[in-house]
């Protein structure tokens, strides 16, 4: 099913996909604005799937996810997470962590050093911020630490629009009765419109990896045209100002939205009425 290295309980879950180099090292939402947008949100425990980087850790831990899975197409991005994780399982002393980060961070160039600080802090000019409260914050480095050492946190090279390659996920969570209370799955469902095929299959990947009618799907959703209102969604916070001064990205406001994955198989993905649908 997983495999780990010989000195880390860190598990590592290969699809045996083919590599895709579309991923960020790093994220560019504001995960401090979508912690604080599931704050009324009861769900608690479970499993917990994020696509994309450590980012993720900061919201399955806010959940009190009792397993998590970090996933992502591209390989860097899954070796930079396993990366990040192994050097947490070897901190031992918390007032270490942060700096033990930091330097894992520029050793592999994901960001300078004056950016991160930026990142965990006030947030970089793309906008984007993470608490990094495991590193921050005694309770979470701790309930990391327990996580690693029980071998319930994993990195998975998988496709979210390739139910398949999520099989191997989906008996991760059950291996430790956690089925998938929440998935992070970003901007997938709205980043490419020519992809609508492959995208209408991300319910089936997630009750592929444990999910149910009532697992919580997050996702981030831009604002430049008006969100459709014949679907079933909850928005989650004001929306957050553009992310790339350049406009080379995402220079639009965006969303947070929260679905029920029941809702999410059953009205499909969030299609503005004008997009093709291929």
């Amino acid at each position: 099913m997983a495999e780990k290295g010989s000195d880390s309980r860190v598990v590592r879950i290969e699809s045996g996909i083919k590599n895709l180099d579309i991923g960020w090292e790093y994220t560019n939402e504001d995960i401090v604005a979508l912690i604080s947008g599931l704050k009324e949100i009861p769900t608690q425990g479970g499993g917990f799937l994020g696509i994309g980087s450590f980012h993720n850790l900061d919201i399955a831990l806010d959940r009190g996810a009792e397993a998590v899975a970090l996933l992502d197409v591209s390989k860097d991005v899954c070796n930079v997470n396993q990366g990040i994780l192994e050097v947490a399982e070897k901190t031992e002393a918390f007032e270490d962590m942060l700096p033990h980060v930091r330097e894992y961070v520029q050793k592999k160039a994901i960001l300078e050093d004056a950016v991160f600080e930026e990142y965990i802090t006030t947030g970089i000019k793309l906008g984007s911020r993470i608490p990094l409260s495991w590193a921050k914050d005694l309770q979470s480095f701790l309930r990391l630490k327990q996580l690693i050492s029980e071998c319930k946190l994993a990195v998975a090279h998988a496709n979210i629009t390739k139910p398949s390659t999520l099989t191997r996920v989906g008996k991760f969570f059950a291996s430790f009765d956690a089925p998938l209370s929440f998935a992070n799955i970003s901007n997938v469902e709205s980043q490419d419109f020519t992809a609508r095929r492959a995208i209408a299959k991300i319910p089936q990947s997630l009750y592929q990896a444990g999910g149910t009618n009532d697992t919580l799907v997050i996702s981030s959703m831009g604002t430049q045209r008006p969100l459709p209102k014949d679907f079933t969604y909850q928005v989650l916070q004001p929306p957050i100002s553009p992310l790339q001064p350049n406009k080379t990205f995402y220079w639009f406001e965006y969303n947070f939205l929260l679905r029920r994955l029941g809702d999410f198989s059953q009205e499909g993905p969030i299609i503005v009425p004008e997009d093709p649908i291929f």
